[in-house]
């Protein structure tokens, strides 16, 4: 299904948030997903969290925060009824999905026109392992954007001196492989493009059919 026929909702983790606001392109996951800012939703604790983390202040400037925390206030919390308290309790037994990623992952969505939108690639490697929870990875299949894939895209459509230059003087989204990636000597499109794709290909072997691939 392409995202254009149908109104889809995101939902976002705070990893994601921060790194996409890092290199000043939060806002621009309106225009790969073609939604509006009244169709996308944070944890509870998103806010909270982006202005008061210590991890957060150690690795993101203020101003990096503050400009997050400026475009958030146009995405709506996930609201209490839209969580599974069911399901919150069979993901709390799986050791390296944490309680932002459990709340994602047990959003009761009206429609299948959902996508999560994650940087945590150890809870989604944790889910795909875990024993018990087939409904939940069901549910959730072909609904995971991982930073990687939304990379990709932002290759396509942004310039792409502009981009890696982004990427460096935001220390490489605080992000290990997108480090790697953009880090190699003499850097091109095709080689940033290669790498992004390679890590995408390894995290798909490890997590099955969760991924969003289109």
């Amino acid at each position: 299904p392409h995202l254009t026929e149908n109104k889809v909702e995101l939902f976002l983790d705070n990893d994601i948030i921060l790194k996409l606001a890092s290199i000043g392109l939060l806002q621009k996951i309106e225009t790969i997903f073609n939604v509006e800012s009244s169709s996308i939703f944070i944890l509870p604790t998103a806010k909270h969290y982006i202005r008061n983390s210590k991890n957060v202040k150690d690795k993101y400037s203020t101003k990096i925060i503050n400009d997050c925390l400026d475009i958030i206030k146009k995405y709506s919390s996930i609201p209490d009824n839209y969580i599974d308290e069911k399901i919150i309790e069979s993901l709390s037994d799986i050791p390296g999905i944490d309680s932002g990623e459990q709340i994602l992952f047990s959003v009761k969505h009206k429609t299948n026109d959902f996508l999560i939108l994650t940087g945590d690639k150890r809870a989604l490697i944790h889910l795909w392992e875990a024993q018990g929870v087939e409904s939940i990875k069901l549910a959730l299949s072909g609904k995971i954007a991982s930073l990687e894939w939304i990379m990709l895209k932002l290759l396509e459509s942004e310039n792409f001196d502009l981009l890696s230059g982004q990427i460096k003087a935001a220390n490489f989204c605080g992000d290990q492989e997108i480090r790697i990636v953009f880090n190699q000597v003499d850097l091109t499109s095709e080689m940033a493009k290669n790498g992004l794709q390679s890590y995408l290909d390894d995290l798909k072997k490890h997590t099955g059919n969760l991924l969003y691939l289109f």
